[in-house]
């Protein structure tokens, strides 16, 4: 066997010499004999000339990998002995001490509140209300309120009014009823000061207020229920300072059962029992039972629908009424997206009217009127409302009402300081478009609705009725410091009949705007101004009674 490297450095060495041979091959060489003459060597050429190969055989390279090594078995099997060991550990007992975490401090709550301040036209102002606190199964509070002005924007004291205020109310809570009961007593007390311009007027023959004394009792269910329901009872009281007397007996209660997730069955039922009497009109008892059946379902995703009816039976002797009238009552709502719907609805009713509703109209009605209820033959409106980036309420929409036996205001001709009441024969058409706006922050709220009326009577206008009706509310908190409110109200064309004139008047726009600031010099103590009709408008609601002019009050206010 050849040794690779021994193999390898002969190869090499021939290489060299063979390209050594070639080299010197390919040269010519001159050789310059000498002259014979001069006795040396002649002049010769030689050429050598190689043709020979030197050819080598190839090496034989063949290697033998080297075997691996061989391993060797273990000779013995391993062998394990395991021994037990026994261990006996002492007796231990570990004390638990569990991390006791501090109580929270349940937060203080102001349950009682009191308010106190005097104002311009010798107006002062008292407010409280004292509540229980914190009870798992009651609660009870009484609400005390007083404002009067001594002077007004007629004859200073002839003008003069005031209202006083006392309601108490109280509930317990049962596992499966809670039932409430409230009482309140009222005094609104002021003057006839429309009357034309005279001197040394008896303040007596001018004087009016009015009484109100009532209670209430209602049972409803706790939790939710199949079966649903609501019952109301009650009786109040009016007086007045002409020998007006009216007593009210009612009864409403609102039930439903529950078929279904969305499907529902509703009735409803109101029951009035009016007695009245007055200076020229003897004690008479009239009555009003309403119906309100309905059925509420979901047709549809996202299409909720109730169809009902309302029946009305009312009866009037003194009117010689005694009818029977059905109403349709549908009410249709289509979810748009989670943040708005549209809405629709189709109804009509019999409105009570009472000496309560009218005087809380209109404080200086004519005594000895006639009083009858309203029917809504029929009632359509429709309309969207809905959210907007979450921070915006928006509702935007259109009612059409039809009205029999709609009642208007109207100065009486003799003593054009008192309203006698007018009734429509006929049928009063009355639309309303209206649009709100609504935003509400932790620390802003704000909200604007406006509103345009329009009254078309088979005879005659509608008095004292306003085209149109904007307002404003909002409140802004300034860290916690300062609370500011702010309202205003704006109303115009409105009409009335002047007696003196013998004509119809548009009585002028009426704006009033009202601040409020609180300042809090703790959690329960602040100082606060407010300014009502800043703008100090002399404007009429009703004709020949304007309004005061710009009004004051200071005050402090606490809770407890």
């Amino acid at each position: 066997m050849i040794d690779i490297k021994t193999a390898g450095s002969f190869c090499y060495k021939m290489k060299w010499i063979s390209v050594i041979i070639i080299y010197f091959s390919c040269i010519s060489i001159d050789v310059l004999a000498q002259n014979p003459d001069d006795g040396g060597i002649p002049n010769a050429e030689i050429v050598i000339t190689k043709d020979r190969q030197i050819i080598l055989p190839k090496a034989d390279r063949n290697f033998d990998k080297i075997p691996p090594r061989q391993v060797e078995p273990i000779k013995h099997d391993l062998a394990y002995q395991l021994k037990s060991v026994s261990f006996n550990s002492p007796a231990y007992s570990p004390i638990v001490r569990p991390l006791k975490l501090k109580e929270q401090e349940i937060p203080k709550i102001f349950s009682s509140y009191a308010a106190g301040g005097f104002g311009n036209y010798s107006s002062p102002y008292l407010e409280g209300f004292v509540n229980s606190k914190r009870e798992r199964n009651k609660e009870y509070g009484v609400h005390f309120y007083h404002r009067s002005f001594g002077s007004g924007a007629v004859d200073d004291g002839n003008s003069a009014s005031g209202r006083t205020e006392v309601n108490l109310q109280g509930k317990f809570i049962g596992k499966m009823a809670s039932v409430g009961a409230t009482a309140h007593y009222e005094k609104a007390s002021g003057n006839f000061y429309g009357y034309l311009p005279i001197k040394n007027i008896r303040k007596d023959t001018i004087e009016q207020y009015y009484s109100r004394l009532g209670f209430e009792l209602a049972v409803d269910n706790v939790g939710k229920s199949i079966v649903n329901y609501k019952i109301k009872t009650g009786y109040s009281s009016l007086g007045d300072n002409f020998k007006a007397s009216e007593g009210e007996l009612y009864v409403n209660s609102d039930l439903y059962y529950k078929i279904a997730e969305a499907t529902k069955l509703k009735l409803g039922f109101d029951y009035f029992m009016l007695s009245r009497e007055d200076e020229k009109i003897a004690s008479y008892t009239r009555q009003l039972v309403k119906f309100k059946p309905a059925y509420e379902f979901l047709p549809i995703e996202k299409l909720l629908l109730t169809i009902g009816a309302n029946l009305a039976f009312q009866n009037d002797p003194q009117l010689n009424i005694s009818s029977v009238s059905v109403f349709p009552a549908l009410n249709a709502s289509y979810k748009l997206n989670d943040n708005a719907q549209v809405y629709g609805l189709i109804t009509g009713d019999v409105d009570k009217v009472s000496l309560r509703t009218l005087s809380n109209d209109n404080f200086w009605i004519n005594s000895n009127q006639k009083i009858a209820n309203t029917k809504r033959a029929l009632e359509f409106s429709t309309g969207v409302k809905g959210k907007v980036a979450n921070k915006f309420a928006v509702h935007v929409g259109i009612s059409l009402t039809d009205l029999k036996g709609y009642y208007f205001f109207q100065n009486n001709i003799k003593s054009r300081g008192k309203f006698d009441l007018i009734y429509d024969e006929g049928s009063t058409k009355r639309t309303n478009l209206f649009a709100e706006l609504g935003f509400n922050q932790q620390m802003v709220k704000l909200n604007v609705r406006g509103d345009y009326f329009n009254y078309s009577r088979n005879s005659g206008v509608a008095l004292h009725l306003p085209s149109y009706k904007i307002t404003f509310n909002s409140n802004y908190n300034v860290f916690g410091k300062i609370l500011l409110d702010a309202d205003l109200i704006m109303l115009g064309g409105m009409k009335a009949l002047d007696n003196e004139k013998k004509s119809i008047v548009e009585i002028p726009s009426a704006v009033d705007l009202s601040l409020k600031a609180d300042y809090l010099f703790s959690k329960n103590v602040s100082f606060f101004v407010k300014g009502n009709n800043l703008l100090s408008s002399n404007y009429q609601l009703y004709l020949n009674y304007p309004v005061r002019g710009l009004q004051a009050l200071v005050g402090v206010s606490c809770t407890f």
